[in-house]
């Protein structure tokens, strides 16, 4: 949808720009547009400007178009509102005995205010009020599309006044007042003004007497359009391909008019991404920090300092260490040059996919790190050897399901989340071969000392593995209620596609986006296009047509989120089409003036026409070739653009059903009469729905996957999914956790899921084969669990521990999204080792064991009704067997 609309009206990547103080009088206004797009020679060239800035569109422009086409000045102003024109702040006017001790009243004002309405209340003096003594009007700024492929040439103060004359120039005048008051987050339409207005004005001083009642202290509030104005700056080739060079050139430009920074403000797509882009980067390496505070100069930096030292104190070994570090870095290393070499670009998403595959390969060699130490205790000579023989299945298998995880994320509808999905599960297939083969090779060439047989001593292990199988039952249940009770959460699971909210409030770009709502307009669009099809145009007048754009436009606005709307209509007087009972001369003079405004718009007579206004040559389609969805041929398509606040927490899918509704009510009396809307507001709302489905989708693909898996490897259908609930059990919990606390989750957040049910699968994996090892010993459950929990327990909580604490390091980043990730990345791998060594071991205590268990007896029986085959040595898991149990094996022939 959003393909076809900008097939059919221009768009321009353009940046919102106003400051405090600003006015149609002020001559900073002028000369900051010369220095953007420079001068005009005389070939009609301009020279001297930014070669990043193709053209400005200021509200001159705009008002003069109006009135040049018959719109009144005044009321070319009133049409602007909430788009190119603010509503200007709330003033006050107090009476006589407000005035006697005016602090008092305004203490008075501020308390009432925040005890009875919730807010704190900014007051400004009138004195520095720009509107205070002018005829002015305002303009700011993210129309983002609102004129696209209006002319852009700037109209000079000069040439404003000699065309239209000083005395058509729009004139809001502004009562007196005594002083003017705002507070956070108050839009034009805010539900909060009217209780305001009633109690200020009801504010009482304190009586004179027992009986008595304090005066009025206010006699009236009021808003009064007029500042702050803005310009829509339309970026160059040069512009969009460097968006922080822009955001640095309108800094610098403005301060040499005379522009502060800390009045200066701006907003648009490139701002964001500049924003974003450098918030990264100082996540990576910020230079503005002192060294002497590294968690400040660089929280990635962080997490790898923390997790390599992690690593050192849980080996014990200097040289193994490394040689695990080396392995980690080397995989992530390869698997990120990927990327560069199949065309692909870093984006948001990819950035954490570096955490994530040294998590993983990290994971890995600690366990192959483990193995060796147990071997090497006994004989360092075969140590290797051993250590690979026991972690080739597990491994294998926790890599395998790992990138079934990942590669579930393919089938998302998002670009990003669909490369993160296939480079991380080529990457953990990478981890795989280093862990298996680099890292034994490195220990070979050069091999660690034989460890301590105190290294390798897992009694507190096996202390707490009798603990847990002492009380599984107990265990076990508490943990199903716990996933059960957390599980309801998830119905209150919100996603967050707003990429304003993925930076902390005290950001500046948050703070210029508040500025901008609360002055002037909202900075999001919601573009709706009215159709009329060509029976509807052969029996109705252009004029008509035109007033029914109108009349939509008008409904639109009277919703609370929208600030203000734009169309065709708005550049052309009110028609109202005459009587049936009319004289003839009157219809006459309609109809001619219908037709000659028609054949202006469509010929391209009047400038600009074409942003508001289009016929399409050809059938649209929108899902199918021929289905004429989005329009047939010969359509008029007629432009609306309404503006909405982003940084509220109203629901853009209320706002859209809204706006459905209420269009549907207008053009439903008029046969031939459509209409499609899109924009960056359905844009956003269909992204956060894809996001939230992505999620169900690809960990809904990557569980079934991974249960057959477990099914085939357990060899009993029950037991695999008995075996699932561990490695559900920290999605299920942490999320639903995160739904019940309100958080919302992003694109970012979107991917622990599936990757921390591959992390899951890893220790569940590595505990279940050598549970089964130990049942083909002879062991009992519960021993089983015991020593599979001796040997792989130590394992898996170095790997959690290193890899946890290591991203924790994530959390004081100020760009949200990339501390979200860190803190909900360790929250799940702390639930994944919490289902891993308590859940899972208590459930092979019970009945997954006993599954376990008669499977076990099934394939020994098996074997020895089988031909007996010669078989060789092979290296088996480092467990000691009692001889009472090895008594109760069957003998193998």
């Amino acid at each position: 949808v959003l393909a076809w609309f900008k097939h059919h009206f221009p768009a321009e990547d353009r940046v919102l720009v106003t400051w405090d103080g600003s006015s149609l009088d002020d001559p900073r206004v002028e000369a900051y547009v010369e220095k953007l797009i420079g001068r005009l020679d005389d070939d009609g060239v301009h020279r001297g400007g930014s070669p990043l800035i193709d053209s400005v569109i200021t509200a001159d422009e705009l008002c003069t178009k109006m009135i040049e086409c018959g719109v009144e000045p005044n009321e070319a102003a009133h049409r602007m509102l909430g788009t190119l024109i603010g509503h200007g702040l709330i003033r006050v006017r107090l009476t006589d005995a407000g005035r006697v001790d005016q602090a008092d009243t305004v203490a008075r004002l501020c308390e009432e205010s925040k005890q009875k309405l919730g807010i704190d209340l900014e007051v400004l003096s009138s004195t520095d009020d720009p509107c205070r003594d002018a005829h002015l009007h305002g303009t700011t700024l993210d129309i983002v599309a609102v004129e696209e492929g209006v002319e852009s040439k700037h109209l000079d103060g000069d040439r404003f006044a000699s065309e239209i004359g000083d005395a058509d120039r729009p004139h809001l005048p502004v009562a007196p007042h005594d002083f003017r008051v705002t507070w956070c987050s108050m839009i034009p339409q805010s539900e909060c003004l009217e209780p305001f207005y009633e109690m200020a004005r009801q504010l009482r001083g304190p009586p004179s007497g027992p009986d008595a009642v304090g005066p009025l202290l206010i006699e009236d509030c009021f808003r009064c359009p007029g500042s702050p104005v803005g310009m829509l700056v339309n970026l160059s080739e040069a512009g969009r391909s460097d968006e922080g060079g822009v955001v640095q050139e309108l800094k610098s430009l403005a301060a040499e008019v005379g522009i502060s920074e800390s009045a200066l403000h701006i907003g648009g797509r490139a701002v964001t991404a500049s924003e974003l882009n450098e918030a990264v980067q100082s996540s990576a390496w910020n230079k503005a920090t002192d060294s002497w505070w590294p968690h400040k100069r660089s929280v990635m930096l962080m997490t790898g300092v923390v997790s390599i030292g992690l690593a050192f104190l849980f080996l014990k070994s200097l040289r193994l260490g490394i040689l695990v570090l080396v392995v980690s870095y080397y995989t992530t290393a390869v698997a990120l040059t990927m990327i560069p070499l199949s065309g692909g670009n870093m984006n948001m998403v990819l950035m954490v996919m570096p955490t994530l595959l040294n998590v993983l390969t990290l994971s890995g060699a600690i366990h192959v790190a483990n193995y060796w130490k147990h071997a090497a205790v006994e004989n360092p000579r075969t140590a290797i050897a051993r250590a690979v023989e026991m972690a080739r299945q597990p491994c294998a298998l926790a890599s395998i399901t790992t990138a079934i995880g990942l590669i579930s994320l393919v089938t998302s509808d998002l670009g990003p989340v669909k490369d993160f999905g296939l480079f991380s599960a080529i990457g953990c297939l990478l981890s795989l071969v280093a862990v298996l083969y680099v890292l034994p090779t490195l220990l070979q060439l050069w091999p660690a000392g034989a460890p301590q047989a105190q290294e390798v001593d897992s009694r507190r292990w096996e202390m707490f593995g009798r603990w847990v199988t002492g009380r599984a039952g107990l265990v076990s249940g508490i943990c199903l209620v716990a996933c059960v009770a957390c599980s309801y959460g998830l119905v209150y699971f919100q996603t967050e596609t707003k990429v304003i909210r993925y930076f902390p409030p005290h950001a500046r770009v948050v703070r210029d986006g508040l500025a901008l709502e609360q002055m002037l307009s909202g900075t999001s669009t919601l573009e709706l296009v009215v159709r009329f099809n060509p029976e509807m145009q052969k029996k109705s007048a252009f004029l008509e047509r035109l007033e029914i754009v109108r009349q939509v436009g008008d409904s639109i606005c009277e919703n609370s989120e929208i600030s203000g709307v734009i169309s065709l209509a708005d550049f052309q007087p009110v028609n109202v089409a005459p009587d049936e009972d009319a004289r003839t001369f009157t219809k006459i003079k309609y109809n001619r003036r219908s037709t000659e405004t028609e054949r202006r718009v469509k010929e391209k007579e009047i400038s600009g026409t074409e942003a508001f206004f289009a016929v399409a040559p050809e059938a649209g389609n929108l899902l199918t070739p021929g289905d004429a969805e989005l329009n047939e041929a010969g359509e008029e398509l007629w432009r609306i653009t309404a503006q909405a606040g982003i940084t509220s927490d109203h629901n853009f899918h209320l706002l859209t059903s809204d706006i459905e509704s209420r269009v549907t009510e207008i053009i439903k009396k008029h046969p031939g009469t459509n209409y499609v809307i899109t924009g960056t507001v359905p844009l956003f709302l269909r992204t956060q729905l894809a996001v939230l489905d992505s999620l169900i989708k690809s960990f809904g693909m990557a569980f079934a996957i991974i249960a057959l898996v477990m099914i085939g490897q357990l060899r009993s259908p029950i037991a695999g999914l008995l075996s699932m609930l561990p490695n559900l059990m920290p999605v299920v919990v942490v999320f639903g956790l995160i739904a019940w606390s309100g958080t919302r989750v992003d694109i970012g957040s979107m991917l622990t899921a599936s990757v921390a049910l591959g992390i899951a699968v890893d220790g569940t994996l590595h505990l279940l084969t050598w549970f089964r090892e130990g049942i083909v010993k002879g062991m009992s459950r519960d021993e089983a669990v015991v020593k599979a929990l001796a040997h792989c327990g130590p394992a898996m909580w170095q790997t959690s521990a290193a890899v946890g604490f290591g991203l924790l390091m994530l959390y004081p980043a100020d760009l949200l999204m990339i501390s979200r990730f860190g803190w909900l990345m360790a929250a799940l791998i702390g639930a994944a080792l919490f289902a891993d060594v308590v859940f899972l071991p208590a459930l092979l205590s019970g009945p997954l064991g006993r599954i376990i268990e008669r499977t076990v007896s099934r394939s020994s029986e098996d074997e020895i009704d089988a031909p007996r085959q010669p078989q060789s040595e092979a290296p088996q898991p480092h467990f000691h067997v009692s001889p009472r149990r090895t008594r109760r094996m069957r003998p193998a022939g």
